[in-house]
């Protein structure tokens, strides 16, 4: 059980911070809310710099529509546990992939703001973890 609610609360937290980094990439703009993060986190510099210019603005602000979705998922099957654990599975294994392209991106495009390091290592090392979690449960019956 109490893997259960440790999951749930992962997925909650993975869900609930999409939701609310999407929307703000699309209403307010991905720099502001790189800034925004950057500044919470007290990193120093221009995390949004790049993504100001307006190819990358309206590219995230597109991307945004999909995080959003992939935030209400999350949540939706940490309240559906242990029924919706082979969506939870995949949605760990998304958010790893997404920390694996951020690591692709480092390795061949160089070392991004201090904020996309951060960030990279939170996809790649909390994802694994609850996907580990993950395999004590066992779906719920459904007969």
């Amino acid at each position: 059980m109490i893997a259960q609610r440790i999951l749930a609360a992962g997925l909650f937290g993975l869900g609930g911070s999409a939701v609310a980094i999407g929307a703000g990439n699309f209403l307010l703009g991905p720099s502001s809310v790189a800034n925004f993060c950057a500044s919470i986190l007290g990193l120093e510099g221009n995390a949004g710099g790049a993504l100001a210019v307006p190819d990358a603005d309206n590219e995230m602000r597109f991307y945004a529509v999909l995080w959003i979705a992939f935030g209400v998922t999350a949540v939706r099957a940490a309240r559906a546990l242990p029924g919706a654990l082979g969506a939870a599975r995949l949605l760990l294994a998304l958010f790893f992939a997404g920390g694996a392209g951020r690591a692709l991106s480092t390795a061949t495009a160089g070392a991004p703001h201090q904020l996309f390091v951060v960030l990279m290592w939170i996809e790649l090392l909390a994802s694994p973890a609850l996907l580990l979690l993950s395999m004590t449960l066992k779906p719920a019956d459904t007969r």
